[in-house]
């Protein structure tokens, strides 16, 4: 009898650690950095791309997101570009196929936002003490602009490193920040507009633009405020520990009223043996915490000299695109602009097959760059900053600023319509 009691316990705790193997506990499967704070996703997934983002105040809003990197996933190439080695999101996690964005990199462990030309804030447990901050890159325009852009290289201009840790804190269930100061001054981007006070009330629409689970960029829209803590708010937010770091910001206004700190748990099993994020109706589970941004405020230092605002100039009118026509869209640029100022076009063209079209840029002195050329094949819009985020990414310099611009838009087949609503020459 004796002999049957120990076998049979032998049996049962040999299937318990071949279900153990087969059925791994995700509490114990590790995620590319011990630093997140889990969270979850309400009601419908909200998460888009930047090329599926319209707005090119959003656009901007984004650029100055920034990416925290462990610093050994970047190695600088012959040609001064970092090459960045990602893995796969949805390999990393061990994700059900049919999971968004399964294919997409997963590189970056936090994120972050530009408050000043040279200091960026992250969650505190992102960045807790200088030795953190010295292993790790701060990334910009991590991000897919375009359907078919390609994140494998970066160059020297989006990478940063870690000059100083300002100011790190980090307390349970409390306030969680970091005010970082990197090693030089980021070009060609606006620190993010923080809210002077709490401008929020329970039942406020709200949204964050990061890094969920280590992906591109990410905006994330259409969360509620759910209530008030003493150091921090709790709403409804579609994000995950990537997003540490993240700017919140008010649906109204575009300012930044918090950090996204912590939250629900990120994933959950399915019974086909893999991983699905957790799902939670809108009123539902804990909330996102986010850190209120007056918290932090106080130690942002003051830059003694201020970056110059940039000079813009737009043509704001709805133009019709016309098959097998050059249809030509002026500026008149009058007044003086600095001579060593840095030219960049932004547009914003609807467009059912944008593989029609090309976009020539004309100076005053006639000289004529290309912007576009019948590429893009069936997308169905051109919108941001040539210069910045779209092809070409070469600075375009002209002797003359001031003078008569045109944007030529040609339309090389038939069939398709779109038009241009607006486009503009931006002087920094």
């Amino acid at each position: 009898m004796m002999k049957l009691i120990i076998l049979f316990a032998l049996l049962s705790l040999q299937l318990a650690c071949s279900k153990n193997k087969s059925q791994p506990d995700p509490q114990n499967i590790k995620t590319p950095t011990q630093k997140f704070s889990p969270k979850v996703i309400y009601g419908d997934d909200n998460r888009l791309d930047l090329f599926q983002v319209p707005d090119p105040k959003l656009h901007q809003l984004s650029r100055s997101t920034v990416a925290l990197v462990s610093s050994n996933k970047l190695t600088l190439n012959d040609v001064d570009e970092y090459e960045f080695h990602s893995s796969v999101y949805g390999e990393r996690y061990g994700l059900c196929s049919d999971e968004a964005f399964f294919d997409q990199p997963n590189g970056a462990f936090c994120s972050g936002f530009l408050v000043k030309e040279d200091i960026i804030i992250t969650a505190g447990h992102c960045i807790r003490h200088q030795s953190e901050c010295d292993s790790t890159k701060f990334v910009f325009d991590y991000g897919y602009y375009r359907a078919d852009q390609q994140l494998q290289t970066f160059q020297k201009d989006q990478v940063f490193s870690c000059k100083e840790v300002i100011h790190s804190f980090q307390q349970a269930g409390d306030a969680d920040y970091a005010v970082i100061q990197l090693d030089r001054p980021v070009p060609s981007r606006l620190p993010l507009d923080l809210a002077l006070e709490n401008e929020l009330k329970t039942g406020d629409d709200v949204f964050v633009i990061g890094h969920p689970a280590g992906l591109p960029t990410k905006y994330a829209p259409e969360a509620q405020v759910r209530r008030f803590e003493n150091s921090y708010f709790v709403a409804s937010l579609d994000t995950y520990g990537g997003n540490s770091g993240s700017a919140v910001f008010n649906s109204d206004t575009n300012k930044v009223e918090g950090i996204l700190v912590r939250g629900e748990m990120d994933f959950v099993f399915d019974r086909a043996g893999c991983r699905r994020s957790k799902r939670c109706k809108q009123n539902s589970c804990r909330g996102e915490d986010v850190t209120n941004i007056q918290v932090v405020k106080s130690y942002i230092p003051d830059n003694e000299v201020q970056k110059p605002k940039p000079q813009i100039f737009s043509f704001k009118q709805n133009m019709e695109i016309h098959d097998f026509e050059v249809n030509l869209a002026p500026i008149l640029v009058e007044q003086e602009v600095a001579s060593n100022k840095k030219v960049y076009v932004e547009v914003d063209i609807d467009h059912t097959y944008i593989g029609d079209l090309s976009l020539t840029l004309i100076t005053p002195e006639n000289e004529k760059i290309k912007l576009h050329d019948q590429s893009g094949y069936a997308a169905d819009f051109i919108k941001g900053v040539y210069g910045r985020t779209l092809i070409p990414v070469e600075t375009i310099n002209t002797p003359s600023q001031s003078g008569l611009w045109k944007l030529e838009v040609t339309d090389h087949n038939n069939g398709d319509q779109g038009q241009l609503n607006f486009w503009s020459l931006v002087f920094e």
